[in-house]
């Protein structure tokens, strides 16, 4: 018999492990590879933040400028279509008999409130003036503005506005002698419980009649006939009619009118500064209510200018007028009769707002520039070459500027209606 064996082939001479040179080959081009990966993350994720930082920049200063042209095309409802003695009528606002305008002493620069972390504060700009009835105010602040520096200078702005969902024109009062409470009026349509109205004197007495917040207290009934039955709207017990000192109408003449403001009224003043956690936020002062928020964080400034006509019953804006000389705050609300022929003159505000990224960048993308502000207006009005200049760490953020004019259409209106 025959037997058969299979031979295995012999192992290879040659076969063996991998190397320490492939070894020290493969770590090399791992090494290489992972930090060509993680610069291109690094890289990447640094546009990312730069990008979300443009875009934070961009979300806020949209907003603030949406929450302030808002605010502003509602200015003067409520009393801009009342008599012309409305104008530079210095504003008397109680709250618990509390005085909230004129303003506490809490508002002065020494004060440590929230209201003194303004950059430029009320009463600096109002310079021991009253606070007089306007539909829009600017507290100047200076103009130019060095973002690095800390010296930024923006401008504060005063609106005043009712939020009554119909009534706007005035009503005329009845009264031979006014109650101190109540007061008699040809018509109350539109007046609701608890609305804010605010008394003008028609025959003022200068230096001693104001304008002045009272409080609707009970439901009022429309007349059974206008004009003939006199229909009393009473003040007592609400919380913004003084119950002591400066009553609600004494002093007025047998004929005042009164505006609606409704329950709610927005007298704000807003201006940029701190709220306790950033130091760059647009702030909102309630002068109602003497509650302070915050709108948006990373605004760096703020400038406004004045559209006016060249007549109290002009509708076109015939130059644009800095919140300067004779158009500053404490001119303005100086209760004289020039004053307050130019207060009835704004028709518009022009205003600009510079928002900053938080996104603190390793280095500058520029050297030493400087961002015109309103520039179309150089050399034409008194807001010519104002600018904001960004030296050392400011420039190492990225900025948005928003530039928008508002018309007022209370004042447009307030001679057609």
């Amino acid at each position: 018999m025959t037997s058969i064996h299979r031979v295995r082939p012999a192992a290879s001479q040659h076969q063996r492990g991998v190397g320490l040179m492939e070894i020290l080959v493969g770590m090399t081009i791992g090494v290489i590879t992972l930090l060509i990966v993680m610069q291109l993350f690094m890289t990447t994720e640094g546009t990312k933040r730069t990008t979300t930082g443009a875009s934070d920049a961009q979300q806020a200063g949209s907003f603030s400028t949406y929450a302030l042209e808002r605010q502003l095309r509602l200015a003067g409802t409520g009393f801009a279509h009342m008599s012309s003695a409305i104008w530079g009528c210095p504003l008397r606002v109680w709250r618990s008999n509390a005085s909230m305008v004129p303003l506490p002493n809490d508002l002065s620069p020494a004060s440590t409130t929230y209201v003194n972390h303004f950059k430029t504060p009320i009463d600096s700009g109002l310079s021991g003036q009253s606070l007089r009835m306007t539909p829009v105010l600017i507290v100047n602040g200076g103009g130019n503005a060095d973002a690095d520096a800390g010296s930024a200078s923006p401008d504060t702005l005063i609106v005043m506005a009712g939020q009554h969902e119909s009534a706007t024109l005035p009503y005329l009062s009845t009264n031979t002698a006014p109650s101190t409470t109540s007061a008699s009026i040809v018509n109350t349509v539109g007046i609701n419980q608890n609305d804010l109205l605010i008394a003008r004197d028609v025959n003022p007495t200068p230096g001693v009649t104001d304008c002045r917040v009272v409080q609707a207290t009970d439901a009022v009934s429309p007349a059974t006939a206008v004009g003939v039955v006199p229909n009393p709207v009473n003040f007592a017990g609400g919380t913004y009619t003084p119950s002591s000192g400066t009553q609600a109408l004494s002093g007025y003449s047998g004929s005042f009118q009164l505006g609606n403001l409704g329950s709610e009224p927005a007298f704000f003043a807003y201006a940029l500064g701190s709220d306790g956690t950033t130091s760059d936020s647009l702030l909102s002062y309630n002068l109602f209510g003497g509650a302070l928020a915050s709108l948006a964080d990373n605004i760096v400034n703020l400038q406004a200018v004045y559209g006016v006509a060249g007549t109290w019953n002009s509708p076109d804006v015939a130059s644009w007028q800095a919140p300067t000389g004779v158009w500053a705050a404490n001119a303005l609300m100086d209760g004289s009769a020039a004053s307050a022929d130019r207060i009835q003159r704004i028709r518009a505000v022009r205003l600009v707002i510079v928002a900053r990224s938080a996104q603190y960048e390793k280095a500058a993308d520029w050297t030493a520039p400087t961002l015109p502000l309103l520039s179309d207006l150089n050399g034409a009005t008194p807001a010519a070459n104002m600018s904001m200049t960004f030296s050392g760490n400011a420039q190492r953020f990225r900025y948005r500027s928003y530039d928008i004019t508002v018309p007022l259409r209370n004042m447009l209106l307030k001679d057609n209606v």
